[in-house]
Formats: structure tokens, C-alpha cells, sequence
């Protein structure tokens, strides 16, 4: 594996390997409550927290973050062990089995699939070594991502856990402190990863994209894109671009040579339009 700084010894298992919770502050009335972080601005509410988890925040610093190789995971997911549900997804853009261990994460390689500022990503990347006061832990972020500007990791959590203290005092130190080391840091809620029909079309236009296309077929889908203007997802199905024009079409917004609106769901009169930006394949 390779490091950005010399790692520290962890401490036993617990859950995940490596893992032990960090030492708990009495409960206060602030902690009790469910409303803290919302939906679309999940960043740390730490002005909701007790002055005893806002301590923690100033003795807590990233000793190390180390990368696994590129073909092993910082931690196994799929086991017959597993008494969760785990799974494998076919992703395209990491041209291999991804492995997830909830369906959370299985809905984030989906879009992320379908999102073409990025290039790739890998699940259960790294091993990021912190210390709190004193004490040394690991923490193992779901999946990192690159894009075209920046490698960034990413945390998956329903709402509820990640308004726990602990979940929001970690994230505001992996914000502050990953730049450094070169890595942004974000907490996705599972519930927003889940928003439909986002999910549902993205998961058709993975489903049936998987598959390269050849530069003739897309030079010929962009010719019949500059004479028409657009193309109706019924003109598509009714062989507009061809027998295969279904899976041609998926491809080409995956790759981001066409574009349409993610956020409503895939039917008869949605529209395609042929990307000013298109660079071709990726």
C-alpha cells in the first residue's frame, strides 16, 4: 500500500477491522434530538454539539491515509461470512466487479457510473490513520472517487447516523485535514443516493451502456443528432439510430456525447440532444 505518512498502531477490532469507537461524552440534550443535519446540506452541524465532542475536534489530527493497490480492498466486503447483504455491481467505468455491502452503496456506484465529470472510482480505497487525543484510529471511507480536477472520498450514511456526534465531529476533521494530504472529503446520505427517478434512470442507462461502441456508430449517431436537431426517446426505441439504438443511446450519455434530464424519468418524450461539449469516447 502506498502511504503519505507513517501510520500509527490501531486498535482491535470492533465491527470493522480496526475499528474502536471513540471515547463517548456524557449525553446531553443537544445529542438527543433527530433534527440536526438535513438532507441536502449534510455537513457538520457542529454548532449543535456539547462543548465535550467540540473538544475532541481540537485534539484530532490525520497521522496518515493509506492507499490500497489499486487491485485489493482496504477492506474485504464480499464474504460468505456476511450475515448483510453484499453484492458485486458491473460497472463500466471501472471496467470490473465493484463490491458493495449495502444497497446504499450499490445506488452510489450507479451514479456515480452515470456522472460524467468522473473518471473512475474504487470501493473501500484506503485506510485513514487520526488520532484523538492520544489515541489512534482508523477510519475506512466508502469509496474515492477521481474526477477531472480532484480525488475526492466518500462516506455513505442514512440521515440518522449521520447526525450521530461521533459521524459529524470525524467528518469535520476529514474535511479540514484531507486537503493536505491531497483528498477531498463528503458525506453522502443514502436517502438523497435513493432519490427517485434519478436512480431508476440511471440505473436503465447503466443497465444497457455497459457495452462500447465503435467510432463508426458514433460519428453516424452524431451526424443523425445535427440533422434532426434532437431525438425523441421514442424515436430512439422506433430505430432512429438503428437495431442496437437503445444500447447506442444509453452509451452515449454515459460517455457524455448526449445529454438528457436525469431528474425526470426516462419515457416516450424525453429528450436527447447531442452534447456541445462532447469529446467523444472516454
Amino acid at each position: 500500500m502506498a502511504k503519505h505518512a507513517a501510520a500509527s498502531s490501531a486498535g482491535p477490532a470492533h465491527g470493522r477491522p480496526g475499528y474502536r469507537p471513540l471515547p463517548r461524552p456524557p449525553r446531553s440534550s443537544c445529542l438527543d434530538g433527530d433534527d440536526g443535519t438535513s438532507r441536502q446540506h449534510p455537513t457538520p452541524d457542529l454548532a449543535g454539539l456539547c462543548p465535550a465532542h467540540l473538544t475532541w475536534i481540537s485534539h484530532m489530527h490525520i497521522q496518515s491515509v493509506t492507499l490500497a493497490p489499486t487491485d485489493i480492498l482496504a477492506r474485504k466486503v464480499v464474504t460468505r461470512s456476511k450475515s448483510f447483504c453484499t453484492g458485486k455491481w458491473p460497472s463500466w467505468k471501472t471496467g470490473r466487479m465493484t463490491q458493495w455491502e449495502s444497497l446504499n452503496e450499490r445506488n452510489a456506484f450507479v451514479l456515480l457510473d452515470c456522472d460524467t465529470r468522473v473518471r473512475t472510482y474504487k470501493e473501500q480505497p484506503a485506510v485513514i490513520q487520526y488520532e484523538v487525543a492520544g489515541r489512534s484510529f482508523r477510519h475506512f471511507p466508502d469509496v474515492w472517487v477521481q474526477y477531472e480536477s480532484h480525488q475526492e472520498f466518500l462516506e455513505i450514511k442514512p440521515a440518522k447516523q449521520a447526525q450521530d456526534p461521533e459521524v459529524q465531529v470525524r467528518t469535520a476533521l476529514m474535511e479540514e485535514e484531507l486537503p493536505r494530504f491531497g483528498y477531498r472529503y463528503r458525506l453522502l446520505l443514502a436517502e438523497d443516493l435513493a432519490l427517485q427517478p434519478r436512480l431508476k434512470t440511471c440505473s436503465y442507462l447503466a443497465r444497457y451502456g455497459r457495452q462500447p461502441i465503435h467510432a463508426h456508430a458514433r460519428e453516424w449517431a452524431r451526424r443523425m443528432f445535427a440533422q434532426e436537431g434532437h431525438l425523441c426517446w421514442n424515436d430512439i426505441q422506433g430505430g432512429a439510430l438503428g437495431a442496437r439504438g437503445v444500447a447506442l443511446a444509453c452509451r452515449l450519455v454515459l460517455e457524455g456525447s448526449v445529454t438528457l434530464d436525469l431528474d425526470k424519468e426516462l419515457g416516450a418524450s424525453t429528450v436527447l440532444h447531442w452534447s456541445a461539449d462532447s469529446k467523444g469516447s472516454r
